[in-house]
C-alpha cells in the first residue's frame, strides 16, 4: 500500500480520560430460587464481585449469551455500568 492511500485511512485514536466511567463487565440470569420465595419473578445481577436481587432491569448497552458448565446454565454478558434504583437495575 502505497503512503498516500494510507494516509486516506488514518482514524483519529480517541485517548480514554481520567473521567470517563469505566464499563466493568456485568451479567444477569432468571433466579428461580428468589423468585419462588419473593412470588414474583427475579433477576440476579453480577456487577464488581456483588449478586444484587432486582425486580427488572432496563439495559441500554450490547449484551451477549454465555453458556457455564455449571448452573446458571445461560446468562447474558455485556460491559457498561449498573445502577440500582427501586428494585429496577440500569445498565448503561
Amino acid at each position: 500500500m502505497s503512503r498516500h492511500i494510507a494516509e486516506q485511512f488514518k482514524f483519529p485514536w480517541v485517548v480514554p480520560s481520567k473521567t470517563a466511567p469505566t464499563r466493568r463487565v456485568f451479567f444477569f440470569h432468571y433466579n428461580k430460587p428468589a423468585s419462588k420465595g419473593a412470588g414474583k419473578p427475579q433477576i440476579s445481577v453480577h456487577y464488581k464481585g456483588t449478586c444484587y436481587i432486582v425486580d427488572n432491569l432496563v439495559c441500554h448497552v450490547p449484551t451477549r449469551g454465555r453458556c457455564n458448565k455449571r448452573q446458571p446454565y445461560w446468562v447474558m454478558v455485556g460491559r457498561g455500568e449498573v445502577t440500582i434504583k427501586d428494585g429496577i437495575a440500569y445498565i448503561t
